[in-house]
């Protein structure tokens, strides 16, 4: 295919991500927030048949999650497409990567002291040091990677393996910012909780780079829903696990199909479920 057409299929990708994020195509809000009340999904879709995002609080734990070594395993037999949106790289670096290497020793350090002396605590302070220790043992599920040593290492072999699997998109800054704005004004999902507009470029890099996929075809192209993997909670994304309604329009605008997000814990679940059952397998004889 010549410059001059990848071009225009850029171009008209473009466009048509556009018109949605616009109105100029409709969204069926209701419907979608029927299936909203109905949550969760019943649909049962083979994980392999599942386009996948990666937002950037994930790309950083899947390479430290206990179940990562499975998660690795399996992204390389995934039979749809795996979409890394643009601005996670770049969140990844600035607010994820640079934590390993600038404070990972003295959190480590302050966080050894705090256990050492959360222990010592005298039982008449009644459930002081229960309370302290399980908030200990919070903060080390949630944020312990960046003081992991293995951490690093980890993500060198993540980082080769989406190499290869992923597809890597961004749309236009300033082209698609005054959408951004919009939404914001609107309280149009994701992102209007957040100061900037991070969220907002995650979610239409990953539409666009979907978008991209299915326009391209191949082996990997085709899907029977789609999912976002995941770990925020506010509720310009999800509320208790639940996506928002307009997200779930505009994906079934744009691809027919369902919708869901999930976090780390989940996808790893599904990802030891679908070894288990030999569904990576099977998929990649396809």
């Amino acid at each position: 295919m010549s410059g001059t057409d990848e071009e225009a299929k850029r171009s008209e990708i473009l466009e048509r991500l556009e018109e949605l994020l616009d109105r100029k195509v409709p969204i069926d809000a209701l419907d979608a927030l029927r299936s909203a009340l109905d949550y969760p999904l019943q649909d049962q879709v083979e994980l392999n048949r599942v386009a996948l995002g990666i937002d950037s609080n994930v790309f950083m734990r899947l390479a430290a999650n206990p179940k990562s070594a499975d998660i690795l395993d399996y992204l390389p037999l995934h039979g749809a497409p795996i979409i890394l949106p643009g601005q996670a790289i770049q969140e990844f670096w600035n607010n994820r990567l640079t934590a390993v290497q600038t404070v990972s020793s003295s959190v480590k350090k302050d966080f050894d002291q705090l256990t050492k002396s959360a222990i010592k605590v005298d039982a008449q302070f009644g459930d002081f040091q229960a309370n302290v220790t399980s908030m200990l043992d919070n903060f080390e599920s949630e944020f312990g990677y960046i003081y992991d040593e293995n951490t690093t290492n980890n993500i060198s072999k993540m980082l080769e393996i989406l190499e290869d699997q992923a597809h890597c998109y961004f749309v236009p800054r300033n082209r698609f910012c005054k959408f951004a704005e919009v939404r914001k004004l609107t309280m149009t999902p994701p992102g209007y909780k957040d100061s900037g507009h991070g969220d907002f470029f995650i979610w239409t890099d990953f539409l666009f780079g979907l978008l991209t996929c299915v326009q391209n075809g191949g082996e990997k192209s085709t899907f029977d829903k789609v999912v976002i993997l995941t770990n925020e909670k506010k509720p310009d994304w999800s509320i208790r696990g639940t996506p928002h309604p307009i997200l779930i329009a505009e994906i079934h605008a744009l691809f027919g199909t369902s919708f869901d997000l999930w976090d780390l814990d989940t996808f790893g679940s599904q990802v030891q479920q679908a070894l288990a059952n030999g569904h990576a397998q099977r998929g990649r004889q396809r």
